[in-house]
C-alpha cells in the first residue's frame, strides 16, 4: 500500500522500521519519537488493518477511459499555448499544436490503442 492511502494514526512499517502516520507527508518512529518525511507513493505495510482498506489499482486501464482523458489534457495543453507569455508567433503556435497532436499519437501507438 502507499503511504498516502494510509489513514492518519495508523502504524506501519516502512524501510526495516516502525512508525506511526501523524499527517499526509509525516510519521513518527516508534522506537526514539523522531519523526520522518515519507512520500506519499512509498511503499509501506499497513500494521493496524482495521479501518483500513487496500485497493490495488486495476491490472489494465481500458481505452474508454484512456482515450478521453488524453484528449482532454491535449485539448488544455493547446490552450495554454495561448496563454505563453511573452506570446509565441503564429508559426510558433502551430508548430506547437502539431508536435502535442503528435505526441499524443504516438502515446496511443505505443500503448497499442491505435
Amino acid at each position: 500500500m502507499k503511504f498516502g492511502q494510509l489513514p492518519t494514526g495508523k502504524r506501519l512499517r516502512y524501510r526495516g522500521e516502525t512508525y506511526l502516520k501523524d499527517s499526509p507527508l509525516q510519521a513518527r518512529r516508534e522506537s526514539d519519537g523522531n519523526t520522518k518525511l515519507i512520500p506519499r507513493s512509498a511503499i509501506v505495510t499497513p500494521l493496524d488493518t482495521e479501518g483500513v482498506t487496500i485497493t490495488e489499482p486495476p491490472a489494465r486501464i481500458e481505452r474508454e477511459h484512456i482515450e478521453p482523458a488524453l484528449k482532454t489534457l491535449q485539448a488544455e495543453l493547446i490552450t495554454a499555448i495561448t496563454r505563453i507569455e511573452p506570446a509565441l508567433n503564429a508559426d510558433q503556435q502551430r508548430q506547437l499544436q502539431a508536435a502535442i497532436t503528435s505526441s499524443n499519437a504516438h502515446f496511443l501507438k505505443r500503448l497499442a490503442l491505435d
